[in-house]
């Protein structure tokens, strides 16, 4: 794999016309002396805009780093962009004091902020959530559960300004009043504070085996999704089909379960990551080693497996993705053209990163391997509100994808900018065609240095139906097509003449 920088594999619309690859629009690396690493969740901001979090434990004085953090005590980097990524707008740093560290951050309208994380006591480590002025000071702090060890896997704002934080327990406290197994396996621990971190309510979900929370999906009616993994068969946990299971749990606003839904096959199963499907439902993505019962087009050794489910559980769609080595996926995203990306990494003899992209309905649009020559992993990805998406994670060494870049320390983060399509036209009749704006809203314009004359221009679905069809008799170097009459979403468009497709491209209808 390591001879490899970029695969691409192809979904034809038609039976000549490919998907061009996506193109990548910058490359930048974030780092210092020591290891640094993203968070797998990214908070998006009142303004359309999205923070993220980044752990590091370079000193000063070492790489760029410094320009988000220079005080070695405040390792816990938030940075805050603008919706398309390219401004940032502020960053905050925290840090591991000894007795607390912050995970997450949730600006307010005041410029105030209210953060999650855990602390530490003589029983051990907790939850904490605290509330900040503007210039840092601390307008209140509350902990949960002192002595528990869980980490605070995921937490989201709720609409009534309160947040539900979520990780794992083992055994019952004053607020976790249930565990379902032994002092050696965990629950799912839910707890619901107001907008000045008192607690609402609390709840446990789980079995009698281990059950693990890997994220957090606001739903329908200020309900929610947990998604993640379980290995129980009893109690919240019934129908799993086999060893391991992914596992997602709808619940109401005051935290009672209306269904759960245990999916894969009769191997290993886990939920890594999820995001919301725009209609109130959730696309997960899972570490699979099954190729039975749910999971269909099993590659082996271990593949992303992608799932769309609906408000009620059912599966919308599923597939896999990837080789005969193991695939691991860490985070998964839509795209404002409705297409799914998934990051994470496959294993051989390194790391590599591992981007797929894919279409609404899950077909296979193209596979991307990212790396140098040691361990390389994605971490993040986040649609961009221009249709292009920001992919993320981390790299050991300055060669083969991340030869621009400059190796700072032990473990270097890079952030990369994705159209969804080519930069440059190719084709049978190269650098005879230009195709703009793309994306567009309403009109699109198809010029050639060649006159166009008994052509005929077609615009396909991405199932290879004809959407329109342009018939070009005179003689003409520019034709423009009203497309504003088309749904949100990637097409083709293809020039043929007679028996010959000789220009086919990606086009986007963004409004």
């Amino acid at each position: 794999m390591k001879k490899l920088l970029f695969l691409f594999l192809f979904l034809p619309f038609c039976s000549q016309a490919q998907v061009p690859e996506p193109h990548m629009l910058s490359l930048k690396g974030i780092g210092g002396n020591g290891g640094e690493a993203f968070t797998p969740t990214i908070k998006k901001t009142i303004d359309d805009g999205f923070i993220i979090h980044i752990e590091t434990s370079s000193t000063i004085g070492t790489g760029n780093i410094d320009s988000f953090c220079n005080d070695i005590s405040k390792r816990e980097i938030f940075i805050k962009y603008n919706q398309n990524a390219t401004v940032i707008e502020w960053s905050k740093c925290y840090g591991f004091s000894g007795d607390s560290f912050l995970l997450h951050i949730f600006p307010k309208p005041d410029k105030s902020v209210v953060l999650g994380g855990l602390f530490n006591s003589t029983a051990g480590w907790g939850w904490l959530i605290t509330k900040q002025d503007a210039a840092g000071n601390t307008i209140w702090q509350r902990n949960y559960s002192k002595g528990f060890g869980s980490l605070l896997n995921a937490m989201m704002p709720t609409n009534d300004g309160g947040y539900i934080m979520m990780g794992e327990s083992h055994r019952t406290d004053t607020n976790v009043l249930t565990h379902y197994g032994s002092w050696s396996t965990f629950d799912i621990w839910l707890l619901k504070v107001d907008s000045n971190g008192y607690k609402v309510w609390s709840r446990v979900i789980g079995g009698t085996e281990h059950e693990s929370g890997a994220a957090l999906v606001p739903g329908p009616d200020n309900g929610f999704y947990v998604v993640g993994g379980t290995g129980s068969y009893d109690y919240d946990c019934t129908g799993n089909p086999g060893g391991g299971s992914a596992y997602l749990v709808r619940l109401n606003d005051t935290g009672g379960i209306m269904w759960h839904r245990c999916m894969g096959g009769s191997s290993h199963d886990a939920a890594t990551a999820a995001c919301s499907n725009g209609s109130g439902g959730v696309i997960m993505a899972v570490n699979t080693s099954s190729s039975d019962h749910d999971v269909v087009n099993y590659h082996g050794g271990g593949d992303y497996w992608v799932v769309e489910v609906d408000t009620l559980g059912n599966i919308v769609w599923s597939n896999c993705y990837g080789t005969a080595n193991t695939e691991v996926p860490l985070a998964i995203c839509k795209a404002t053209d409705g297409s799914v990306w998934i990051n994470g990494f496959n294993y051989e003899n390194y790391d590599d990163v591992y981007l797929v992209h894919t279409d609404s309905s899950g077909n296979l649009l193209h596979e991307m391997v990212m790396s140098s020559n040691d361990k390389d992993r994605g971490q993040i990805v986040y649609p961009l509100a221009d249709g292009t998406v920001l992919v993320g994670g981390s790299y050991y060494l300055s060669n083969g994808t991340f030869s621009t870049l400059h190796n700072h320390g032990l473990v270097d983060l890079f952030l990369a900018v994705f159209a969804p399509w080519t930069a440059n036209i190719t084709d049978s009749k190269k650098n005879k065609f230009s195709v703009y704006p793309n994306p567009t809203q309403n009109t699109l314009h198809i010029s050639s240095s060649i006159r166009l004359s008994n052509y005929v221009i077609s615009i396909t679905d991405t199932q290879g139906r004809t959407i329109k069809s342009i018939n070009i008799k005179s003689n003409t170097f520019e034709t423009t097509i009203d497309v504003g009459d088309l749904d949100n979403g990637n097409y083709m468009i293809i020039v043929s003449d007679n028996s010959n497709i000789i220009f086919s491209k990606i086009i986007y209808i963004l409004k």
